[in-house]
């Protein structure tokens, strides 16, 4: 998404700096409620408005994925990660991120859903 490309332009910040502001602006965008009320009505029927056509779930689920990543493809030739299949580093990178919003949407009261950043940072370490 175009919210991610300030977070991305600065070619000479810490890539774990970078990757730590990405995880925490994604977390960050799952709590606008707009976006809370999109995930639960996905939840509870995307599947079925998918087949019917009525969405494109996949499209829905990949918004914002060309500039992560590109994001990774520069991390990889500078050598900060290790060369490795884009999209499986992709969903290695957003899988827990995408736990966490399924925690936050059923209300669960653990820590890392009461501390996001705290979270983000550790994910990324």
């Amino acid at each position: 998404r175009e919210r991610l490309e300030p977070l991305t332009a600065d070619r000479s910040a810490d890539p774990r700096q970078l990757l730590e502001r990405l995880a925490v602006a994604i977390l960050e965008s799952f709590l606008v409620e707009r976006e809370q009320k999109l995930f639960r009505i996905l939840m509870s029927d995307g599947l079925r408005l998918a087949r019917e056509g009525r969405i494109n779930l996949y499209e829905r689920l990949a918004c914002g994925r060309a500039r992560l990543d590109a994001v990774l493809r520069r991390l990889m030739r500078e050598g900060v990660l290790r060369r490795a299949d884009v999209e499986v580093t992709a969903l290695a990178f957003l899988a827990p991120l995408a736990i966490w919003r399924q925690l936050h949407a059923i209300d669960a009261d653990l820590p890392m859903i009461r501390q996001p950043r705290l979270f983000a940072r550790q994910h990324v370490d």
